[in-house]
This record gives structure tokens, C-alpha cells and sequence, in this order.
């Protein structure tokens, strides 16, 4: 009786604090700001439209698009067809989100002037000028960029760079500003060295963005076409003998399940709310928070493979607890070729389910989804140090012991008590609400049910871990991608 007591006082205080951290959460969202990614969203379809620029004339005809120059018509559905309506799109966006922002609209400001735009930047600019609040360093670069605009030397260019830089901007859009500025300057064979130097630069970037996003969409449709002939493959993979975890139960102590999530999940809340105040305590964020990340998912980790050695292994199982959980290549069903083809297809299935689940939450929030904090910290991350914790933390940390709980204990014994659907179902959203983000809630629930399947349909714990290590590691490449790196 008093055990019960204390199993249901840990859910409870878990469940308390859990719902603050989301209540904080929600709040901090409906502050406005600005990141690094929103910069660099800002930035790319400018980008795109300077490198197919670059193209000749009879590559871009041969693949629709047009030609800028005045004897040209450009195509007014092709979003690219002209940088006036590149220029326009961006002034729009600005306008319509960051309206409040005074660095957005400098830095939309500086991508439409860079463009050649300057009439559009002169618009953003303007309601700057008369901002009292401004600080010298701000007015010294909106001063700059007029200058530019309006066909001037931008005395303090050195300063409209470097603050610039500061704010997250790319060294692409920064040596376009320079490029005007020495031409305004009628320094035409500097300036020309710039353009092409930006150029070389833009070309590689978009080269990085192109494979990126056709990866994906390769993988996005491997896995439509995986979901679309479920039936079917159901069906050969249980003729040739490929069950999974079909037939098995689980090894551990179903009666304890509740007591290692009531713990596991107290432990979690308490260890978040104590390191962020550490993490307050100790100054201004960067590597603090990196190693915050790092050393709170491996805590969580062990923390997970204790719980579950003390209360839910069964009396006189002599077992490894890899052995109990599967965690081993071995128990993949189809041997090594079968076990990285189940991970190319869980991971394709991954990817087409959290598109699905995506578009639907845009329509239920009616507004983009926000990313993790530890994905904006790893665009805002500058050392190689940093890149490499968060990396680790990330790919290796997260997928492993996340997998260890959610799939290899959770879910084995809730699909004894539940079966597998329902099984799949609970541990998916208690693996959504782990991660304390309520705007992703949908999409982490339907990569939790991939996870949970592939499991299932392997009988490997490695195949989700591997699933769910690439995952995180496709959406860091994605983001450095995106940041040029």
C-alpha cells in the first residue's frame, strides 16, 4: 500500500512539474524572437535566385527559368523569375512577422539592397530612422545602408559588416553589401572580385541545400510507397518468417512499469529545472548551455538503465539486460543484409509519417512549427567543440537511452498488457510528452509509432536506435546545410 502511495505521489509530482515546464514553455513562444534560423530563412530564397543567375542562359531556359534583364519577360508564376518579386516577397515577410524586429528589418533591409532593390530596402528602413530607442551601433548601420541605397559610400561599412556578422547574417550576403558599397565607390575591379567570390560561395551553398532536399524527397517517397503497400509487404514478411517481436513477451516486470515511468519521469523534470538554474547561475549562455544538453541526456540515460535494473528486472533473470531488451544485431530477423534494409525503410516510413503528422499540426496551430532548443542552439553554435557535444548528445546519447526506455521497456510491456497497437499508441505519446514541446507534440507522436514499428516488425533494438541516430543527424545536416557550414 505504501509503495502504491509513493508510485502515484512521483507520477503526480512528475505530472505537476512537467505541465509548468510546458505552461513556461507556451508563454516564452508567445514572446517574439528572432534566431539565426529565421535569418537564414530570410536569406535563402534570395540565395536561390543569385546562384540559378549564375547560370547560363541556356541551362536556366532548358529548365524554366527566365532571364532578368530588361528584354526579358520574366514568368510571373515562377517564383524566381525576377529579383524585384524576390525582393518584394522578402520586404513582405519582414512586414507581415517581424514588423516589431529592429534587426529583421535591417537585415531585410540589407538582402533587398545587396539585390540591387533599393527601393524596398529604403521602405524597411525608414520607420528606423526616427526610432529614438535605437543604440549607436544600430544607427551607425541603418546610416550605412541608406548610404548604400542611395548610391553613397557607406562610411562605417567596416561596422554595418561586423554588426551584421553579430546578428547571424551569412558571409554571402555581407560581401554582396560590400560589393555596392565599392561600387558606389568606383572601385569596379575589387568590387568585381567580391561578386565572384560571392558567386563561388552561393553556387557551393545551393549545391549543399539541392542534394539535401533531394535526399529527402527520395526518402519521402521510398517511404509513401512503403506506407501505401503496407498490406501487402505485412503479408510476405510473415510468409518468409521475418515475426519480430510476434510471439515474444516481454522480459521484464509488467507490474513495475508504472513505477519506473513515475521515477524516470520525476527525475526528468527535477534534473531539468535544476540545471536551468544552474545553467542561470553560472552567466551568459553558449557552452554552458551545450554542456547542459550533453550532460542532462546522459543523466537521463542513466537514470533510465538504473530504474529499470532495480525495479524492472525479473527475480533470478540472469540475463544481460541487452539480451532482455534485444539490443543486439543478432536479433534482427533476416540476418545483417535484412537489418540495414529495415533501418533504409524505417527511416524512409520515419520521414514520410512526421510530414504527414507536420502538415496536419500546421493546420491544427494554424502557424509554422517552432524547433527544439537544442536544434536552434546547434545553429547558433560557433566552435568546433560545441558542434561535436551537441553531435554526440544528439546522435548518440539521445537515440540509445530514449530507445532503451520508450521502446525496449515501455513498450514491451505495455504491448503485453495492451497489445501492440495500443502498446505503440501510449508509449509514442509518452515519448512526445518527454520532450516538453507542445507545438511539436503531433510530429514527435508519429515519429515515436515509426520508432515503435520498426521495432516491432525487426524484433532489434538497434534498428530504432539507428533509425532514430539518423533522424537527429538528418536534421542537424539539414540545419547546417541551411547555415552554410
Amino acid at each position: 500500500m505504501k509503495t502504491r502511495m509513493l508510485d502515484w505521489f512521483m507520477a503526480t509530482m512528475a505530472v505537476a512539474i512537467i505541465a509548468w515546464m510546458m505552461a513556461a514553455q507556451t508563454t516564452s513562444q508567445g514572446t517574439p524572437s528572432v534566431n539565426v534560423l529565421d535569418i537564414r530563412q530570410l536569406e535563402l530564397q534570395p540565395r536561390l535566385w543569385a546562384a540559378q543567375e549564375e547560370l547560363p542562359s541556356s541551362v536556366r531556359a532548358s529548365i524554366g527559368l527566365t532571364n532578368s534583364g530588361p528584354d526579358d519577360e520574366a514568368q510571373p508564376e515562377d517564383p524566381l523569375a525576377s529579383v524585384e518579386a524576390i525582393a518584394s516577397e522578402v520586404g513582405a515577410q519582414v512586414e507581415a512577422q517581424y514588423a516589431w524586429s529592429v534587426a529583421m528589418r535591417t537585415i531585410g533591409a540589407a538582402i533587398t539592397i545587396a539585390l540591387g532593390e533599393d527601393e524596398t530596402g529604403l521602405r524597411l528602413l525608414y520607420p528606423l530612422t526616427s526610432d529614438t530607442d535605437l543604440e549607436k551601433t544600430e544607427r551607425d548601420v541603418i546610416l550605412g545602408l541608406l548610404q548604400i541605397a542611395k548610391g553613397h559610400k557607406a562610411a562605417p561599412i567596416h561596422r554595418v559588416n561586423a554588426h551584421l556578422k553579430v546578428l547571424g547574417t551569412s558571409e554571402w550576403l555581407r560581401k554582396r553589401l560590400q560589393e555596392r558599397h565599392l561600387r558606389n565607390t568606383g572601385d569596379k575591379a575589387q568590387a568585381d572580385q567580391l561578386g565572384t567570390d560571392a558567386a563561388d560561395m552561393n553556387i557551393g551553398y545551393v549545391g549543399a541545400m539541392a542534394a539535401t532536399v533531394l535526399l529527402t524527397g527520395a526518402l519521402a517517397l521510398l517511404g509513401m510507397l512503403l506506407l501505401l503497400l503496407f498490406p501487402w509487404l505485412s503479408g510476405v514478411l510473415r510468409r518468409r518468417g521475418h515475426t519480430g517481436l510476434a510471439g515474444t513477451c516481454s522480459p521484464f516486470e509488467t507490474g513495475h512499469t508504472f513505477r519506473v515511468l513515475a521515477a524516470w519521469f520525476l527525475f526528468y523534470a527535477c534534473s531539468h529545472t535544476v540545471f536551468g538554474l544552474l545553467m542561470t547561475l553560472l552567466g551568459p549562455p553558449g557552452a554552458n548551455q551545450v554542456f547542459s544538453i550533453a550532460a542532462v541526456s546522459l543523466l537521463h540515460g542513466g537514470a533510465s538503465i538504473v530504474l529499470i535494473q532495480t525495479f524492472g528486472r525479473k527475480e533470478h533473470d540472469s540475463r544481460s539486460l541487452g539480451e532482455c531488451l534485444r539490443f543486439r544485431f543478432s536479433d534482427a530477423s533476416g540476418g545483417i543484409f535484412a537489418f540495414f534494409l529495415w533501418v533504409v525503410m524505417g527511416l524512409a516510413v520515419t520521414l514520410a509519417v512526421a510530414l504527414v503528422a507536420v502538415v496536419v499540426n500546421e493546420q491544427i496551430l494554424g502557424d509554422e512549427l517552432t524547433q527544439q532548443s537544442s536544434v536552434q542552439l546547434f545553429a547558433e553554435s560557433r566552435s568546433t567543440s560545441d558542434l561535436l557535444i551537441m553531435l554526440t548528445a544528439v546522435c548518440v546519447f539521445a537515440p540509445v537511452f530514449e530507445e532503451i526506455l520508450f521502446r525496449g521497456f515501455l513498450y514491451r510491456n505495455l504491448r503485453d498488457r495492451f497489445g501492440p497497437w495500443l502498446g505503440l499508441c501510449f508509449s509514442s505519446f509518452l515519448f512526445a510528452i518527454a520532450h516538453v514541446d507542445m507545438s511539436n507534440l503531433l510530429p514527435l507522436f508519429a515519429i515515436g509509432l515509426a520508432f515503435g514499428y520498426s521495432y516491432e516488425r525487426s524484433g532489434s533494438l538497434w534498428v530504432p536506435v539507428l533509425i532514430h541516430a539518423l533522424w537527429n543527424f538528418s536534421t542537424l545536416a539539414r540545419i547546417l546545410s541551411l547555415m552554410g557550414s
